[in-house]
């Protein structure tokens, strides 16, 4: 190889190199405008070709940061600028799921109305919703045709988890969109188990009230 081509070949590789520099600051600082919910700058990083489903080093993407934090804006930017509402994250989450969990009501509309799935295997919105007893959120998802009877791997039900941690509205929601009063998870628990190993006196009522009506 002559001097020349060693020149070029040293030229390319150096830049090759400077390029992985500018690439991982830019997601680094990409990583760092979604953690702060600053949707213009994450619109400058998509403006410039930044894939709006980047993930960070927690496996995290955008757009389940955004949702999970109650990041209205950044959600609409991410969207908008073509991230994959169905994308999920290392740990099987999904934006709707985060934003569900989280109790942010606007989001999980916004994200349903951007094509979003409720209904799929293991954990999902309803579920979520349920266990942290956000009753507005449960109740849009079932009206959206969200399954009452969906059940998380272990087989626990979100009946099963909102009379764990005795969120009564979320329960009587459940039930009366058609939540299987007598179903067990895999350790042969049912509901009335969760409440009444956990000492929820409303939800413990409320279950023996419709075991009742259901003789």
């Amino acid at each position: 190889m002559n001097q020349t081509c060693s020149k070029i070949v040293a030229t390319v590789i150096s830049s090759l190199a400077l390029g992985a520099v500018f690439a991982q600051g830019a997601w680094e600082d990409f990583n760092r405008a979604v953690d702060r919910s600053d949707a213009r700058a994450v619109q400058g990083y998509l403006a410039k070709g930044m894939d709006p489903n980047t993930a960070d080093a927690r496996g995290d993407h955008a757009l389940a940061v955004a949702a999970r934090n109650g990041a209205m804006p950044l959600v609409r930017a991410l969207i908008e600028g073509k991230a994959n509402v169905n994308l999920r994250t290392r740990h099987g989450d999904s934006a709707l799921m985060m934003a569900a969990l989280s109790g942010h009501l606007p989001i999980v509309k916004f994200l349903r109305e951007s094509g979003a799935e409720i209904n799929h295997s293991g954990w999902n919105a309803v579920l979520y919703s349920a266990t942290n007893g956000h009753h507005a959120i449960v109740q849009y998802l079932l009206d959206q045709g969200g399954d009452p009877t969906a059940s998380a791997p272990n087989g626990a039900s979100a009946l099963m988890f909102a009379a764990r941690y005795g969120h009564v509205e979320s329960m009587k929601t459940l039930l009366d969109y058609g939540a299987a009063l007598k179903h067990t998870a895999d350790s042969g628990e049912d509901a009335l188990a969760w409440a009444t190993k956990n000492e929820q006196r409303d939800a413990i009522a409320l279950l023996k009230k419709a075991l009742a009506a259901e003789k």
